[in-house]
């Protein structure tokens, strides 16, 4: 009879061992040294009582684990398109085993959002360094810079919002502040081919040009049209004639400004145009506080010279 409670008591030891690590993970720490003292003063412990316990424990800490998980995938959602698929992936994976771990998935996380908050200040450098390269080229006017210009307020309320900004506003702006920075190297592209053509213009040419502003001279003082317009052509200028407007028709005809200097200067388009593999628009010079424009329409070339403050209005009317 001793013989066979001792087998009892040593299977007993064995089986409580087998149980031991996963009561001490589950807080079972009372119930397992309450078993091992039973076992050393000779008597058999309840280890089924034990086994109902950790059942119990074991059905709670999944229960609180999958709780977890719950909430670490609704943040990883956040995170789709920043890396944070792995992350939902490794959830779904993790809610399949037996007793789930957050940890590793928590861990994930915290990295991902390191990872946000360098690209929040990547995207500030960026934006800065943008605007800054964009003030030297503002004045540059152009089709790309008109486009340019119609995203500016969006880069603006984006550079105010950035601070507050999670993952999927931080990945819009890096996509528009892609775009735009494309633009701007297309910008300064054209500005260095406008320069390097109009180095090839004689200087006597464009002295010529300019000398109209720079002597004092204005259009009302400038000699007459040779030849009145035909009634069509007065029709079809005839919305363009803005305010601040001071001298409008085409290349070729009796105009108060000379003749060869625009001739150059539309040459010399043509050559950036060649060199850019695009069709030109219209184009703006700035003269002090007029402006010339040079514009292609029905095949012939269009010039104006107007007010700075009207242009804008102008070069819509223009295009529209």
């Amino acid at each position: 009879e001793e013989a066979a409670l001792r087998a009892k008591l040593t299977e007993a030891a064995k089986a409580l061992e087998a149980l031991k690590p996963e009561a001490l993970a589950l807080g079972l720490k009372e119930k397992v040294a309450e078993a091992e003292t039973l076992l050393a003063q000779g008597s058999l412990p309840n280890l089924g009582a034990l086994q109902t316990s950790l059942e119990e424990a074991r059905a709670k800490a999944r229960q609180e684990a999958l709780s977890e998980l719950s909430r670490l995938q609704a943040l990883a959602e956040r995170f789709r398109g920043f890396g944070g698929e792995g992350i939902l992936r490794a959830i779904a994976e993790e809610k399949g085993k037996p007793l789930p771990d957050p940890t590793p998935i928590a861990r994930a996380l915290e990295a991902l959002k390191r990872r946000m908050e360098a690209k929040r200040e990547e995207l500030t450098t960026r934006l800065t360094a943008f605007f800054q390269a964009y003030a030297r080229l503002e004045g540059f006017q152009s089709e790309t810079g008109r486009r340019l210009r119609s995203l500016l307020p969006v880069l603006r309320s984006a550079q105010e919002k950035l601070p507050r900004l999670g993952p999927q506003g931080l990945l819009q702006v890096e996509r528009t502040l892609g775009q735009v920075e494309a633009l701007l190297r297309e910008l300064e592209r054209e500005q260095e081919a406008a320069k390097a053509v109009l180095q090839e213009i004689k200087g006597e040419d464009l002295e010529a040009l300019l000398g109209v502003f720079d002597q004092g001279r204005t259009p009302a003082q400038a000699k007459a049209p040779e030849a009145p317009s035909p009634m069509d052509l007065e029709a079809d200028l005839a919305p363009l004639r803005l305010p601040g407007v001071e001298v409008l028709g085409y290349l070729g005809e009796a105009l108060p400004l000379p003749r060869e200097p625009l001739e150059a200067l539309v040459q010399a388009l043509d050559q950036l145009d060649k060199s850019l593999g695009q069709t030109r628009g219209p184009a703006a010079i700035l003269l002090g506080e007029k402006a010339l424009v040079l514009a292609p329409r029905k095949g012939r070339i269009l010039v104006a010279l107007l007010e700075k403050t009207s242009l804008s209005a102008f070069l819509i009317e223009l295009t529209s």
